[in-house]
């Protein structure tokens, strides 16, 4: 195998042309090597042994190194390895059409102007998940993978046209919670400052008018030729119930345009009508819409076998005497098959072992039951004992649960026997008008956001519309939607019956 052969296997996009950019990426890691390329074991090749084991405590910190794959986040894996190879390839700044067109964008000084040299099929992904199912774990270790360095800094090139260029490969940032634009836009400055030491931040704390701000975003971005933003932290109440919603998907398209790829981390609801825009849905298919789900029973193939397995190789104890099938009951049991769970369960058992004297640390059942009462297992322990209820409306990253599957089963049952007659007593009745006024004012709720959404695409230039895919006519019959709507609801004021579907 010649050196060229071996260098297109690496980085295959290079058959292509030159790129730096590719250059300063680890090789491309093909799908079956995921397991093998993800896996990190921080205790493995040191001998962690020979330390007295009220000491061994203070290893423990090196479980957020620890890594362990599982089949279920090869495809994630993959897509997210697209995004910033798709990008890598798009601004390839060797070519003279980039390097005219970054040019072109630094010197607009509005977005309308920015969307005339915004010409790119940038793409981008969704991981949505409840909490405790590691999808923000599971992307930075994605990314670390995939990327050595996430800045690298670039001497003159005459190829390239720069003199000098500070590249940030990917910037991870948290959606705020407060769900406003001015918030997202602020944290994604002050996350370049963090990484490269520049004053961004300070430069636009005084800009008060969110157009401008968002120009500026959009120009440091372009300038340090960002190949993928992540927002993690997306929930309903931030991001699907914002009156801001449309715009932050804008925003996402704008940069998409500009050839940077976009990836969403978050609740299920808070991507709830991302596919109500037909470009949205098609951009966000590169990637992927990847759910992240808690493992059904001990049983589940992927928690059973890859998990949990592999979370045990991080292990300072010398022995366990649970026998495997027990302490596989134990550890879904306390977790409710949450695989970010697991790690803070193991530890909290293996602290307690290890304070015990003796001289062999064995891991009991009793260190497990002493674990997820200590306070470093407290609040997961909560969460996992809710989604065990069934009753989540504590959290507000966490969706609704399914209903029983055997519910279904139960039904059928006993559907040949005789009914007997309900008659509720007052507590049902109250029980009963509560859901039916919760049942009105959701869809009061749904029917006034409709209402908003239309009126902000109303203010939508043409571009804009152009680029969420919002034809017309789709306009047409969304405020024929609205207007029954709102026909319902001024009958119902007046204590009429609302018109017949």
């Amino acid at each position: 195998m010649t050196n060229i052969t071996i260098d297109l296997r690496a980085r295959p996009e290079l058959a292509f042309g030159p790129n730096p950019f590719f250059e300063v990426m680890n090789p491309h890691v093909e799908f079956d090597a995921w397991g093998r390329i993800l896996r990190n074991y921080p205790l493995e090749n040191h001998d962690w042994r020979q330390v007295p084991l009220s000491a061994r405590t203070a290893l423990l910190k090196f479980r957020n190194l620890h890594f362990a794959p599982v089949r279920t986040m090869f495809e994630p894996a993959d897509g997210l390895q697209e995004l910033i190879r798709r990008s890598c390839m798009m601004l390839n700044p060797t070519k003279v059409e980039n390097q005219v067109r970054v040019n072109q964008l630094l010197v607009s000084e509005t977005m309308p102007q920015m969307r005339i040299y915004s010409s790119l099929d940038g793409a981008g992904g969704i991981w949505q998940g409840m909490t405790g199912t590691m999808k923000s774990f599971t992307a930075k270790r994605v990314l670390e993978v995939c990327v050595p360095n996430p800045v690298v800094e670039y001497g003159p090139s005459q190829v390239c046209g720069w003199i000098k260029l500070t590249q940030i490969m990917y910037l991870y940032v948290d959606f705020p919670s407060n769900g406003t634009r001015g918030g997202l836009l602020k944290r994604i400055l002050y996350q370049v400052d963090q990484l490269i030491g520049t004053d961004y931040s300070s430069d636009n704390s005084r800009s008060a008018n969110i157009d401008s701000l968002l120009v500026a975003v959009c120009k440091v971005l372009i300038n340090h030729r960002v190949l993928l933003l992540v927002i993690d932290e997306n929930q309903e109440a931030n991001f699907e119930d914002s009156q801001w919603k449309i715009q932050f998907v804008l925003f996402y398209l704008s940069l998409m345009n500009f050839g940077i790829s976009i990836l969403l981390l978050g609740n299920p609801l808070a991507f709830a009508n991302l596919d109500a825009y037909s470009q949205v849905q098609r951009r966000f298919e590169v990637g992927g819409r990847h759910d992240f789900l808690p493992a059904a029973s001990p049983k589940t193939v992927w928690w059973a076998k890859d998990l949990t397995p592999r979370m045990r190789q991080f292990s300072l104890v010398d022995d366990c005497d649970v026998l495997p099938e027990e302490r596989d009951t134990i550890e879904f049991g306390y977790t409710s098959g949450l695989p970010g769970l697991l790690g803070l369960l193991q530890d909290a058992s293996q602290k307690n072992c290890l304070r015990r004297k003796g001289t062999a640390a064995i891991l009991s059942r009793e260190d497990y039951e002493a674990g997820s009462r200590s306070p470093n297992f407290t609040r997961a322990k909560k969460l996992a004992l809710a989604i065990q209820d069934g009753d989540v409306s504590e959290y507000i990253d966490v969706p609704a649960l399914p209903e029983d599957g055997n519910a279904g089963g139960k039904a059928k049952a006993n559907e040949d026997q005789k009914q007997e007659i309900f008659i509720p007593n007052a507590h049902g009745i109250a029980a009963i008008k509560r859901l039916l006024r919760n049942y009105k004012a959701e869809v009061t709720r749904v029917g006034n956001k409709l209402t908003a959404d239309l009126e902000i695409l109303r203010q939508c230039s043409p571009d804009d519309l152009r680029m969420l895919g919002v034809t017309q006519k789709m306009l047409n019959e969304a405020r024929k939607i609205e207007d029954q709507f709102s026909r319902d609801k001024g009958a119902k004021s007046r204590g009429q019956k609302p018109e017949e579907k």
